[in-house]
């Protein structure tokens, strides 16, 4: 390098300018915006930018809270996985602040769910889906929405929440094929 060259890339310089950064300027016409992606690494990038991450003109993905990710050079076989990975957690981030069913969720093992759901029979697979993206309403938020009387169309019992379906309902733990765990009491994990 020659005197008064600069190293573009200097550990003082703040990154370069991103696709999807809130206040991007327009005359960017060197980086790539989400209207002109084409073909699968496009796609890829206007999937990331879709999922709230920012793409700098280097391939840099950057999200908040996530290690940025230099989508150029990362092995081509993880690169499936990562922004799978980015996309898994921008979801379970939406689902926390859009839906109140699930509580607050840190993060979700998608190695151990997934393995788990594989393990159960198609009607079992169903009725976890429906509870886990939260297309499950107890009978107390039906009444909320006059919907509802606020009792278990089961038992007839006052439901306050959706454990009761879930653990406390006689009828259903009846019909339960593993007993064990019928007489437990949830509150002491499932808090207040």
């Amino acid at each position: 390098m020659e005197d008064g060259d600069e190293d573009e890339h200097s550990s003082d310089d703040e990154p370069p300018a991103a696709v999807g950064e809130p206040g991007q300027e327009e005359d960017d016409a060197d980086l790539i915006g989400p209207t002109s992606c084409a073909g699968p690494v496009g796609m890829i990038i206007q999937d990331l930018i879709e999922c709230g991450c920012s793409i700098d003109q280097n391939f840099i993905v950057r999200s908040p809270g996530e290690t940025p990710v230099d989508i150029w050079n990362v092995p081509w076989q993880h690169l499936k996985k990562i922004v799978f990975d980015i996309a898994i957690r921008e979801r379970t981030r939406k689902m926390n602040n859009k839906r109140t069913f699930l509580g607050n969720v840190i993060e979700i093992d998608q190695e151990i769910l997934k393995s788990s759901v594989n393990s159960f029979g198609v009607k079992e697979q169903r009725i976890f889906a429906h509870i886990a993206t939260g297309g499950m309403w107890d009978d107390k938020a039906l009444k909320d929405i006059s919907l509802g009387n606020g009792t278990c169309p089961h038992c007839g019992q006052c439901v306050s929440d959706t454990s009761h379906v879930l653990w406390e309902c006689p009828v259903i733990n009846g019909h339960r094929a593993h007993n064990k765990l019928s007489q437990i009491c949830t509150s002491k994990f499932l808090g207040p």
